[in-house]
């Protein structure tokens, strides 16, 4: 079984979480790579909903989302420093799995009509600290991927 506990039976991507809970159930071995991509895989998934959601839009939690960038009177400057400022807040507030949260716009990603940014943190794997990097393209119809 040692294999087929770290990779999926049916195909070679890494094992899903009901796979990995089954298997910490059963007492089958899973490999740390997995589990450090599984983790990475489920947090990025759920930054990319959250950040693609609108505060106001879930009405059992109002502050859900980021907020609306549609200011007219901001700077460009100071608009790119408010947007990342609303990014970070909500991973603090609504991705409980990361710590040490810092947002950075990516300035060499200039141009076009996708700003990139950068989000580093830190998330408890095999208790200890692990530095993750996640980027962000804010593509046209405020979309992130």
């Amino acid at each position: 079984m040692g294999a087929e506990t770290t990779r999926s039976r049916s195909s070679n991507r890494p094992l899903s979480l009901l796979e990995r809970l089954r298997s910490n159930d059963t007492g089958d071995h899973v490999a740390e790579a997995d589990a450090v991509e599984g983790r990475v895989r489920s947090i990025r998934r759920n930054l990319i909903r959250l950040l693609n959601s609108r505060a106001g839009g879930s009405s059992s939690t109002e502050r859900y989302g980021l907020g609306d960038f549609n200011d007219a009177s901001v700077g460009s400057s100071d608009m790119l420093r408010i947007i990342g400022q609303d990014i970070r807040n909500t991973i603090i507030e609504f991705e409980p799995r990361i710590h040490d949260v810092r947002v950075n716009f990516d300035k060499s990603g200039l141009g076009g009509l996708e700003l990139k940014f950068s989000v580093s943190a830190k998330t408890k794997i095999k208790h200890q600290d692990e530095l993750v990097t996640i980027d962000l393209v804010l593509k046209e119809g405020r979309h992130f991927s």
